[in-house]
């Protein structure tokens, strides 16, 4: 088994934590918005065994460019 840091691990954390913060997570740790936890573990090149249907919510969310909202709302603005 090889291990590699994920593409954009730190911008997915970052996203994450943001989202917590905005109350997009509900308390039991679950995304409020399925397309936003979709591009936050394709950042982290996380993929989980009984969860392939994530990959559509992925590309749907690249598509409707939620990964370059998310990156604006929570990276670029505290930069």
């Amino acid at each position: 088994m090889t291990l590699t840091p994920a593409h954009h691990f730190e911008t997915s954390m970052r996203i994450i934590y943001g989202l917590i913060a905005d109350g997009q997570v509900n308390p039991d740790g679950t995304f409020k918005n399925p397309l936003h936890m979709a591009v936050a573990l394709d950042m982290q090149d996380t993929r989980i065994l009984g969860m392939e249907g994530l990959e559509p919510l992925a590309k749907e969310a690249y598509d409707k460019k939620i990964d370059q909202d998310l990156i604006d709302t929570y990276i670029t603005k505290n930069r």
